[in-house]
């Protein structure tokens, strides 16, 4: 069938010659600050997967003083309790039939509806003391005359692994006299059994509706207790947390116990591509497009092994790090994108680039340095002027907010700038960073005339509780000029005219087909004019594995993208669907026209309006601002490597491989 270029073609051709202008014009600079860029994420060990196919990942679900008493978890074909030591590697040790529980702490609970909590109570819901005997060689006729003994006083007999050792641990009890005159029951039974005190290490594996312990796990500070789903059937099964999320990989439960909190950390362990499925459905849409969720696959993978943000684990769950709360939302787009681009990354200077990402910029980013003052200095992170970005129409990233000078103040006090008082007299923006629209420095005064500077354009956002810092600022009823970004008019028409024109002859440009055959089963680039194995001619249907298509041009091998297809479709090819086999060269006269228009601040009289565009920090990518540069039809790679200039995309592997090599790969 034929297909009809949509309107949003005739923008594609516009915005690769600016992309490539812009591209150009970093060079140098990016060239003179390599020699300042210090090394960085070569202090992260990698853990990888038994087989080693994959590194593993530890994403922070519950900890620090989010932890609770007991942490419920479900998987229909129940679970298999192991051991996960320092490797991140699992020990299968018990098996558990039913499909959910509670992993509590080791201790005297009480219970108000499904929740455990902590209690001296002396007749608690779950008794912290048991009766212990070794396992020995003949484990299961041992735990069967526990069993046996057990049964007529109501006692339950369960496995614990403690301090790497197979133990058989009996009863719950409040107390040691409670446990101390149980034991007698064993003794004389001819069962040597000792008393067992609550630890501050260890965790319980309960069934949340009966109170019965099922397995005890104490592994100090070197193990911990894990919990994979039992399989059993075609369909994967995935745990599930109270808040009906879905997860992949290996539950890590560990006591955390500080002079504030006693509670139970939970740490998802898994595979980094599942990782990444789970992350990109909760920062972008699993319905935008195919190329602009493969920018994101790369970069949430990059991100995800250049960025380790906590002690325990690597990165949380919250958008701190990357949103990420399981599979709910992955679907066949999420997972063939991730598929597409398994273990790529992008790379820099030998290391695997930061790549920071927030929802918009609003027509500019900032750059790292400007953004944090870090001291490590990011060539790649830089401010770019981004006039494709639509952020007027884009939700939340134009906007107002409005301050009374006594409701500013009180912000700026929480904020820690305690020294004003009185409420707030002037806001004044100082200075802006360099090449971008976002606020760098600000001062403001009271109205007793004492007056802070706030430097930094992320402490600028965040003192200020702004969705960015890329913002004018007046008092209501004034006005105020924001700069806005465009093209210049000739340089579209030039392109339009030059670029999209069929020929004259209506002859297609010859181009290099990568086709799915039993005579080519791998793809190989070709040059432009030539052809493997199949060539089709304008109009005649060709079977073709459209991932494969490619050609070799000026500019290296450039994706060749008729439509966003599934691999293998048979499609009818027309001219004006066939790319410029030599690339798109960017327009000699293209230009980044700045303009400034004026505004009233609207507001309450005496109210100081801050109008701002962007959300977030505003380093590196715009998730709205990539979705606009996937829509006009670009590839992931131009996307990834306009918004990252200078960088590189490779396998992890492979960086992590030469790095090794190096002998730094621990720091």
């Amino acid at each position: 069938m034929k297909h009809k270029r949509p309107d949003k073609k005739f923008w594609v051709r516009i915005m690769a010659g600016l992309l490539v202008l812009l591209m150009l014009l970093s060079a140098t600079a990016m060239t003179i600050q390599l020699l300042t860029m210090n090394a960085y994420a070569s202090d992260i060990t990698p853990y990888y997967t038994a087989d080693g196919s994959d590194l593993l990942i530890a994403v922070g679900l519950m900890y620090a003083d989010g932890v609770t008493v007991g942490f419920e978890t479900q998987a229909k074909n129940g679970f298999i309790a192991g051991a996960l030591d320092e490797n991140r590697q699992f020990t299968p040790l018990h098996t558990i039939d039913i499909d959910c529980v509670s992993v509590t702490c080791d201790a005297n609970l009480s219970k108000k509806g499904m929740t455990y909590y902590i209690s001296p109570q002396n007749a608690p819901a779950i008794g912290g003391w048991h009766l212990e005997t070794s396992a020995g060689a003949d484990a299961s006729a041992l735990f069967d005359l526990c069993r046996q003994t057990a049964s007529p006083h109501n006692l339950g007999v369960f496995h614990a692994l403690i301090n790497g050792l197979p133990v058989i641990r009996i009863g719950q009890f409040a107390n040691e006299a409670e446990a101390r005159a149980a034991a007698a029951i064993f003794n004389d039974a001819g069962i040597e059994v000792t008393t067992a005190a609550p630890s501050p290490t260890g965790v319980s594996v309960v069934d949340p509706y009966t109170d019965s312990i099922l397995f005890e796990f104490d592994g100090g500070t070197e193990t911990a207790l894990g919990l994979m789903p039992r399989q059993n059937g075609p369909d994967t099964v995935y745990l599930v947390t109270p808040a009906k999320n879905t997860y992949g990989g290996i539950f890590r439960y560990a006591r955390w116990k500080t002079d504030s909190v006693d509670g139970v950390a939970v740490t998802n362990i898994l595979p980094l591509e599942e990782y990444v499925e789970g992350v990109l459905p909760w920062e972008i849409s699993n319905r935008w497009s195919r190329e602009l969720l493969r920018t994101f696959a790369v970069a949430v993978r990059s991100y995800a092994l250049s960025s380790r943000k906590h002690l325990t684990f690597d990165l949380c769950n919250d958008t701190c790090c990357q949103a990420y709360n399981g599979r709910n939302r992955t679907n066949d787009a999420i997972t063939d994108a991730v598929a597409g681009t398994t273990g790529l990354v992008l790379a820099y200077g030998g290391e695997i680039a930061r790549t920071y990402y927030s929802s918009s910029t609003g027509g500019t980013t900032v750059a790292a340095a400007d953004a944090w003052n870090s001291s490590v200095k990011y060539p790649y992170l830089q401010a770019i002027i981004t006039p494709w970005e639509q952020y007027t129409s884009y939700p939340n990233d134009s906007w107002t907010a409005e301050y009374t000078p006594a409701r500013l103040l009180d912000r700026l006090n929480k904020a820690g700038y305690e020294t004003l008082s009185g409420g707030i007299d002037s806001v004044e923006i100082l200075s802006y960073a360099e090449n971008s629209s976002y606020v760098n420095s600000i001062k403001i005064t009271d109205i007793h005339g004492t007056s802070v500077i706030i430097n930094r354009s992320d402490a600028i956002r965040t003192a200020l509780g702004l969705n960015s810092a890329n913002f004018v600022v007046a008092k209501a009823g004034q006005t105020v000029q924001i700069t806005d970004y465009t093209l210049d008019d000739a340089a579209v028409e030039a392109l339009l005219a030059g670029i999209t024109t069929p020929p004259a002859d209506n002859t297609p440009p010859a181009i290099s087909f990568y086709v799915l055959s039993d005579t080519v089963p791998e793809a190989t680039p070709v040059s432009a004019g030539e052809s493997l194995a199949m060539t089709g001619e304008l109009g005649m249907e060709i079977g073709v594995a459209l991932d494969r298509l490619n050609v070799i041009t000026d500019s290296g091998v450039m994706p060749f993208n008729i439509t966003e297809r599934d691999m293998g479709y048979t499609d009818t090819i027309s001219p004006e669907e066939v790319p410029h086999q030599t690339g798109l060269p960017a327009p000699a006269s293209a230009d980044i026209i700045t303009t400034r228009r004026t505004v009233t601040a609207q507001g309450s009289a005496g109210s100081f309006v801050f109008i701002g565009r962007g959300w977030g920090h505003g380093v590196g990518l715009s998730q709205y601002g990539a979705k606009a540069l996937a829509d006009l039809g670009y590839d992931h790679q131009t996307i990834l490597k306009t918004y990252y200039p200078g960088t590189e995309i490779l396998d992890y592997r492979t960086v992590i491989n030469n790095r090794t090599e190096g002998g730094n790969i621990n720091g």
